[in-house]
């Protein structure tokens, strides 16, 4: 009698989870970890960990898409707008100057900008034979300056120096730019970098409307 309530207690599971797949096996996971003694039965072949899973390790950009958007991307973009109508404004004009002298002066604290002249042109009329307008941002002050010269310990004092420089003074001026959808980020196709992450195509170029404007 003894041997024969073993062998059903063997028997006897708190818990039976029908099914290994990702539910079946997080139920199974959650079961256990409380204490319960739980039965798993599963139909299918005898499946190794990795190995019998190609696509685990591989990247999102590894898999086959047949020249086609993934359905994913399609549903998140409907528009079609992903990597498309970049814009760089026109950072072209700008005029920057040093100063030798009030060594004995310098600034004091943190600001949170640059002196900045915003877009004025084209704001509440169409003024000139250009779209959008353009801006101006100053700024001046001192910074360490840093001797890259030396090895080894004098390189590192160097570097570390505090001294401050000459002053510095700069000026710029910014033209705003359009988006359009000639200008575009895209992954290519057949070439990847030393990791095997496609490189980017970057296609990006100024029109006529933003000469005129920078």
């Amino acid at each position: 009698m003894g041997d024969n309530n073993d062998s059903v207690k063997s028997r006897t599971f708190d818990a039976i989870v029908i099914g290994s797949g990702i539910s079946g096996g997080w139920a199974a996971k959650e079961l256990t970890e409380k204490g319960l003694k739980t039965l798993v039965l599963e139909r299918g072949r005898d499946v190794v960990h990795l190995k019998d899973y190609p696509t685990t390790n591989m990247n999102p950009w590894e898999f086959e898409h047949r020249g086609e958007v993934p359905r994913e991307i399609q549903e998140a973009n409907p528009v079609g707008l992903l990597g498309k109508y970049v814009a760089f404004h026109n950072y072209r004009a700008h005029i920057s100057a040093i100063y030798d002298g009030f060594k004995d002066s310098t600034s004091e604290g943190r600001r949170p900008t640059s002196a900045y002249i915003p877009r004025f042109r084209n704001v509440f009329k169409q003024e000139t034979d250009f779209l959008r307008g353009y801006a101006a941002g100053f700024s001046a002050g001192r910074s360490a300056q840093q001797k890259k010269d030396g090895i080894g310990k004098k390189l590192k004092d160097n570097l570390a120096s505090n001294e401050l420089g000459a002053w510095h003074v700069g000026s710029h001026m910014m033209g705003e730019t359009i988006p359009k959808e000639t200008n575009f980020v895209s992954l290519d196709k057949t070439r990847k970098d030393e990791w095997g992450v496609p490189l980017l195509n970057i296609s990006v170029d100024y029109d006529d409307n933003d000469e005129k404007n920078g």
